[in-house]
């Protein structure tokens, strides 16, 4: 069977076609070889445009992280709360990347501006950069948890109702963490 050459193909293509496999069949699909195939090109051709798996993984972490969208509000509680209602609905579009998600880093461009304004939020309220960090980490944690648990068929009907209830309890938590520090 002959093959193209790759023409066409760029690092976003690639990308791109990477986190359709993926929605469609998970992420233990996505190999060179098989996203070689959807592409039309032999799976060495990818490395033009990732350095090897790893790579891949990052940048289709990257693509996910861009469907979050810069969060402008007037407080820190708002955007806390924006950001983890923009997790989860990003993830409920892409529930195979949930435990990508939770075993790697934020990664890209959107997906760092996101993280550090979140945390210049919280500290510009009152909390130490290192309570800042471990803030954000549980609501981020908790979206992510909750997406695994919703999409797993853990739970009841009610998910945006629970989701809500517990997003009010750590918001409520990070408050008296504030109150606490001025």
């Amino acid at each position: 069977m002959s093959r193209r050459t790759g023409v066409g193909l760029t690092r976003e293509r690639v990308l791109q076609a990477g986190l359709g496999l993926v929605d469609r069949e998970g992420v233990e699909a996505l190999t060179m070889r098989r996203l070689g195939k959807e592409l039309g090109v032999e799976a060495m051709s990818l490395y033009g445009y990732v350095a090897n798996k790893q790579d891949l993984l990052d940048g289709v972490l990257a693509r996910v992280y861009e469907e979050v969208a810069p969060v402008v509000t007037g407080t820190w509680e708002e955007g806390l709360r924006a950001i983890a209602r923009q997790v989860r609905h990003v993830l409920l579009r892409h529930p195979h990347v949930v435990g990508l998600v939770a075993a790697r880093p934020v990664c890209g461009a959107r997906g760092l501006q996101v993280v550090e304004s979140a945390l210049a939020e919280l500290r510009d309220a009152g909390l130490d950069p290192v309570s800042a960090q471990q803030a954000l980490t549980l609501v981020l944690g908790f979206a992510v948890s909750h997406v695994a648990n919703q999409v797993g068929g853990v739970g009841g009907p009610g998910h945006d109702a629970e989701f809500e209830v517990g997003l009010d309890v750590i918001v409520a938590g990070v408050s008296g963490l504030i109150d606490s520090m001025v």
